[in-house]
């Protein structure tokens, strides 16, 4: 005779235990999958600041130094997407004439600089220098750094250079300009993951947004550069580097720290990078020109106000976490 074996199916508490586990291990899965956008946000920030510092050291040495460009994204251009390295020239030096100037008093003169013996390349290369300098025909330089613009050179009000505290070198025989030329865009050194941009809105120099010198704020300023100059030290901000400029467009002497907000993109969309602790700020001094790394403190609100607090405590260098 058979025996008979009846066959037990699950209860309904085992089934539904059953679903529970494997729908907590496939939530594991999926987590484990997909990148933590907290520890994205740092990590993109830690990669600038390693960028930062190797162009620091680049710069040691150079005339010319060296800086890096914040390249906004096409699209939604409040977004820095891109970091490349600033294609810094070599200083253009060329022999002055018509020197000194008939009224030394003036802030502003005319400079004819002989850059290279054919006119369109003199015509090319000083319509893109932005600095210039005098100095005797052995090298020696013999002035500071004056603003350059359309073949004329003015006091750097970057710099409080004024009448009563700046004048302009003696003319005589031999006497040389060096000029520096705008940078551009070279090799890229940093391309942000699809979840993290630097946030330019909140990103600038000084503590607010509405700096008189302009740069308060990095939105809606183009392509923006920060370079280094020889010594290490934090030398120009500039911006529109790789568009269209004009007169009022002009760099400037960073004496405040330069602040840049990495943050989530979503949060940057949300207009909410400032409130959330996701967002990492990176702070760059002007004398030493070191890149610290800091924590966002979440703000309650978006104002000028808020931004000064969060700027502030960036500068502190609030603990990652």
């Amino acid at each position: 005779m058979t025996a008979r074996h009846d066959l037990k199916g699950f209860t309904l508490v085992e089934l539904l235990v059953v679903t529970g586990l494997m729908a907590s291990l496939l939530g594991l899965l999926v987590a484990v999958g997909r990148p933590n956008v907290k520890s994205t946000v740092r990590r993109t920030a830690q990669d600038f600041a390693g960028s930062c510092l190797a162009t620091q050291s680049q710069a040691l040495g150079k005339p010319q130094g060296a800086g890096v460009v914040v390249v906004p994204n096409t699209v939604i251009s409040r977004m820095g997407t891109t970091v490349h390295d600033a294609g810094m020239q070599p200083l253009i030096t060329g022999n002055v004439s018509g020197w000194p100037p008939a009224d030394p008093r003036k802030p502003d003169v005319s400079v004819a600089v002989a850059a290279d013996p054919c006119p369109i390349r003199d015509q090319a290369i000083l319509s893109n220098a932005f600095k210039v300098r005098f100095q005797a025909a052995s090298g020696d330089v013999i002035s500071p750094w004056f603003s350059y613009s359309s073949g004329t050179a003015s006091f750097r009000n970057a710099t409080g250079q004024t009448l009563q505290n700046a004048i302009w070198p003696k003319g005589s025989s031999g006497l040389q300009a060096a000029l520096a030329q705008y940078p551009s865009a070279g090799t890229l050194l940093l391309a942000m993951p699809k979840q993290v941009a630097i946030d330019l809105k909140y990103s600038g120099v000084g503590e607010t947004q509405d700096a008189s010198h302009g740069y308060g704020s990095f939105d809606a300023l183009g392509t923006i550069a920060i370079s280094f100059d020889d010594v290490g030290r934090l030398s120009e901000v500039m911006r529109k580097v790789q568009e269209p400029r004009t007169s009022s467009d002009q760099p400037i002497v960073a004496a405040e720290t330069v602040y840049l907000l990495f943050a989530a993109r979503s949060d940057i969309e949300q207009n909410s990078s400032l409130s959330n602790d996701t967002s990492i700020w990176v702070a760059i001094n002007p004398l030493s020109g070191r890149t610290t790394l800091a924590a966002n403190v979440p703000q309650s609100a978006t104002d000028a106000a808020a931004l000064k607090a969060a700027r502030a405590k960036a500068r502190e260098g609030s603990a990652l976490k």
